[in-house]
């Protein structure tokens, strides 16, 4: 009878899904019948316990629902409020870092006047044409009608030179209005002012002319509060000359007398106001920004209590004392979170100080919003408990009848059938168990060969499915390896081909006694895009370049050939050295036009004549060459020229110095002053200096100064990857003057 019955069910059930569904059922049927018969005393006594509980119990998970749901509010709240309130803080922390770098650098100016050369800056008083991020000179009022003396005409000519630290600090605010200055106590300011996405700094000449006729820095708050403090300070927000309301981060510099004026950084606040806007939690919730006077300074919330207000206003004095309290921790530098009440409702308050400013961020979220899960869990357990009990109340019922007529037979059949139908069950899985060992021991050409009719054969045609998907994929895997490693053989001739565009080594007859060359490149990667050049034009003028393309790789690569070819060709077709600007406007200008991908070049393009020593030379763009002259290396005053292959038509300016016996020249690309070590730290440009400077000031091999520089880079960035391509270029003049 047994097997009678194991065929039919067998026959009925034929997926695996249906065979254990059909034991589970059955199981639950027994176990059922087995409740029942002690369920006839139970059922009328849990139908009074439920009663007696149901209360009790939703209002216990009500309150369990709320208070986690409080908590776990709560702590997202604080954590999000320290989180913007760092975010906004550390803002103002790089502010502070770039003013004291600019103080330090301006007070080394005026106390060091005989190291620096005049500079010119565009006068606001003259030109109407200032660009965003173009340093520029403005004079006061009063300082005009009182005259300017030679003496001071000849200071601000020296404290121009702040300019080449001004420009690119101001990178990080081009998205925004900001300004980078310098105002001295004699009533003149140089100055860096950004308009977002670019364009001029004055709107119009009416407005240029109304800011030269009443704007004097020593009468603004941030010249004021750096006098009065005598260090660092950020001041509160204002309404500044370009009708932004924006903060200043100011510092005092210093001449040899002393006190010489103010340095600083006004910034727009619109990208604080943008993150403020952003932050509100949930469908109730805002954010606001207090500052040390309990005054709203920014707020996601346009009316109430906490909108934000032209005019200033304490919050403590609005008349609501949970929120003048909460005010009192929050300029007190505290980190909380407090229930509230504003405008009449209540909320969970979390704030977090801005230590730098002086500040306070808050973030708010409505206390119904919170408690609201806690309120839709009780009306469901209300419901389920209901539904519950009747559903309880039948099945007793229908159990205990069961139960007294089919209670033993029925357990009987029941574990006979299990154990058959799982025997049987198991077969074909342990079946496929040994077979798929076979597979995974290396047989992918082994078929499993299952017919049952259910889900164990629809396996084992998955199975062999998978095997041959297995071979092809090793196939491909192998033709992938293969394409790789053509490619990286292509590389390494692409390495190789443009090592050998290097130049060779110039003659050492034709260069001994007259002068010395050594140059260095080390791509990022297996290509890269910097390059240098020297070449002779004739057997008295030498010619001299050291390129960077943007980006990296086989494109910067490709358009570094192309613009060393370019220049090389040209150059080498000149008649007189002051043609290097014509020139450099020619390659440009062919540049331009198969410049399809808006690539571009910095470069430094420079021609020595080696009787007379006399070096002209044109600055793409590219970072501003060392000196050495007199024993010690200064940086070369960078004109205003563009990169090659922005635009068309641009008149590059020429510049020139002379070079005497023992001078030397260092021409390098940013890889070397922007490799950074493992704290992400900048080798930097007053490292580069230093490096030089500590160079044998008798030491007249162009190897021997460029292999300091290589070491001392190389021991910088020793446990990070190189990120840019790193080129430099030592040329030491040799010539004897003619009194020597």
């Amino acid at each position: 009878m047994g097997n009678w019955f194991n065929r039919f069910i067998w026959h009925k059930i034929r997926s695996i899904h249906n065979r254990v569904l059909f034991i589970v059922l059955s199981s639950v049927f027994v176990s059922c019948l087995i409740v029942a018969a002690m369920g006839v005393y139970a059922m009328e006594s849990t139908r009074y316990a439920l009663n007696d509980k149901e209360v009790v119990l939703e209002d216990s998970i009500a309150d369990m629902v709320d208070e986690s749901t409080t908590s776990r509010v709560k702590e997202q709240l604080r954590k999000s409020a320290v989180a913007e309130a760092d975010y906004i803080d550390q803002s103002f922390v790089y502010s502070g870092e770039a003013v004291q770098y600019l103080a330090d650098n301006m007070t080394y100016i005026m106390q060091h006047k005989d190291q620096y050369l005049p500079c010119e800056l565009p006068d606001t008083r003259i030109d109407y044409d200032i660009m965003s991020g173009m340093p520029y000179i403005y004079y006061s009022p009063d300082l005009v009608e009182q005259g300017i003396s030679p003496e001071l005409m000849q200071e601000i000519a020296i404290a121009n030179n702040i300019s080449v630290n001004m420009r690119p600090m101001g990178k990080p605010y081009l998205k925004y209005h900001a300004s980078i200055f310098a105002g001295s106590k004699n009533g003149y300011l140089i100055c860096v002012d950004i308009v977002p996405h670019g364009g001029k700094v004055f709107p119009s000449r009416e407005r240029q002319e109304l800011f030269n006729k009443t704007y004097d820095p020593r009468q603004r708050p941030w010249y004021k509060l750096a006098v009065k403090n005598g260090k660092m300070s950020h001041t509160e927000a204002y309404i500044g000359e370009d009708s932004f309301l924006e903060m200043s981060c100011v510092a005092p510099y210093y001449d040899e007398n002393g006190f010489a004026g103010v340095v600083g950084i006004g910034s727009s606040i619109e990208d604080i106001h943008e993150k403020v806007l952003n932050t509100s939690t949930g469908k109730t919730g805002f954010s606001f920004t207090l500052d040390s006077n309990c005054n709203v300074v920014f707020s996601s919330r346009e009316y109430g209590m906490l909108q934000a207000v032209p005019e200033v206003v304490d919050i403590r004095t609005l008349g609501e004392p949970t929120l003048a309290e909460a005010a009192d921790h929050m300029v007190a530098g505290e980190t909380d979170v407090r229930e509230v009440v504003v405008d009449g409702t209540e909320y969970y308050l979390a704030y977090a100080p801005m230590s730098h400013i002086g500040w306070s961020f808050g973030t708010l979220i409505g206390k119904d919003e919170v408690l609201a899960p806690g309120d839709a869990v009780a009306t469901n357990i209300r419901h389920e408990m209901n539904n519950f009990k009747d559903v309880l109340q039948d099945i007793f019922a229908s159990t205990i009848l069961k139960a007294a007529l089919l209670l033993i037979p029925v357990l009987l059949l029941i574990i006979f059938a299990c154990r058959s139908m799982t025997s049987m069950t198991t077969l074909p899985i342990r079946r496929l168990t040994a077979e798929v060992k076979q597979i995974s021991g290396g047989k992918l050409d082994k078929k499993l060969d299952i017919n049952t009719g259910d889900e164990i054969e629809g396996l084992a045609q998955c199975f062999n499915k998978m095997t041959d998907d297995l071979q092809l994929y090793i196939e491909h895997l192998s033709t992938a390896v293969a394409e790789k490693e053509r490619v990286q053989t292509e590389l390494k001739v692409a390495s190789r081909i443009q090592e050998g565009m290097l130049p060779d080594n110039l003659d050492e007859n034709t260069c001994a006694g007259r002068f010395g060359i050594s140059a260095f490149m080390q791509p990022a990667k297996a290509v890269g895009g910097d390059f240098y050049d020297y070449y002779f034009i004739d057997d008295d003028n030498v010619a001299v370049t050291v390129a960077d393309v943007s980006d990296k790789g086989v494109p910067a690569a490709l358009f570094m050939v192309i613009t060393k070819t370019l220049l090389k060709n040209y150059i080498s077709s000149i008649t007189e050295q002051k043609d290097l600007a014509r020139i450099v406007n020619q390659v440009n200008n062919t540049l331009v036009i198969s410049n399809r991908e808006f690539m571009f070049v910095t470069a430094f393009i420079g021609i020595l004549n080696i009787s007379s020593g006399r070096f002209d030379y044109v600055n793409a763009g590219h970072n501003p060459p060392l000196v050495r002259t007199n024993g010690s290396f200064e940086y070369l005053e960078k004109a205003d020229n563009p990169m090659l292959g922005i635009k068309k038509g641009i008149d590059y300016k020429i510049q020139s110095l002379t070079l005497r016996r023992g001078d030397a020249l260092f021409i390098y690309t940013d890889g070397v002053t922007e490799a950074k070590d493992e704290t992400n730290v900048m080798f930097s440009e007053n490292r580069l200096r230093q490096v030089l400077n500590d160079v044998a000031i008798d030491e007249i091999q162009a190897e021997h100064i460029l292999a300091p520089v290589r070491d001392a880079v190389k021991k910088h960035s020793l446990q990070v990857d190189q990120f840019d391509d790193i080129t430099m270029m030592s040329l030491v003049y040799l010539m004897k003057d003619e009194g020597d």
